[in-house]
């Protein structure tokens, strides 16, 4: 499924720009703006009226990517549910079931809107497609990736794909430990041998060509 997650691409294209979250982790769209942010504009006061909120670090930035991640709409309430909790934003709530399914909504629209590797701003709650050259987003995720980042895919890759899948498949397994129940929307294989057959073929789409074999 398409998600929104954080990436440093085309930071600077903006004088307010900054990016504290970690690369590639999940962010959310959803955002209270605050008093200052509302008086001064997207550019001005705490900077939560321009950022993502990263999930896993707790920080924010002004960019998002939307990238496929293998996750499922259930796992995505999970995260967010868990990400609000360990925040106290569901203690001011007089509805967390609903605050939680809407924010997921919002999120899943967001990146269902925008193709794969494309690079988005939010200001002041409306969030769009970030102002770059048009042929940027001509490219698959991973080349519009290295064009706007000044990076190669297959290091992109190395980074991205293999740090996202490892952090996923670890993530997924502990929880699991707890309680197999958790993320009952996650069907892929979790095994070594499936995780490596992943990043493998990440790698195989960033364009790495594997060393030549030669028989002894």
């Amino acid at each position: 499924m398409r998600l929104l997650t954080a990436t440093s691409a085309t930071q600077g294209s903006r004088a307010s720009d900054f990016n504290w979250c970690e690369e590639g982790e999940l962010v959310t769209t959803g955002v209270v703006i605050c008093d200052r942010d509302t008086t001064a504009g997207p550019d001005g006061g705490c900077g939560c009226g321009r950022s993502f909120g990263g999930m896993h670090s707790g920080k924010s930035g002004t960019t998002a990517m939307v990238r496929d991640v293998a996750l499922g709409a259930e796992d995505l309430t999970f995260i967010v549910r868990s990400y609000r909790e360990g925040g106290g934003w569901l203690a001011l709530s007089s509805d967390p079931a609903a605050l939680i399914a809407e924010e997921v909504a919002e999120i899943i629209a967001s990146a269902a809107a925008h193709q794969v590797g494309a690079i988005l701003e939010t200001r002041m709650g409306e969030i769009g497609l970030r102002e770059v050259r048009a042929e940027r987003y001509d490219m698959c995720g991973l080349a519009s990736y290295a064009y706007a980042h000044g990076t190669d895919p297959i290091d992109w890759a190395i980074d991205g794909i293999a740090k996202n899948n490892i952090d996923v498949y670890l993530t997924i397994t502990a929880a699991r430990q707890e309680d197999p129940a958790t993320f009952p929307g996650y069907t892929l294989e979790l095994s070594p041998a499936a995780l490596a057959r992943r990043i493998v073929g990440g790698l195989l789409d960033a364009g790495w060509t594997p060393p030549e074999v030669k028989p002894e």
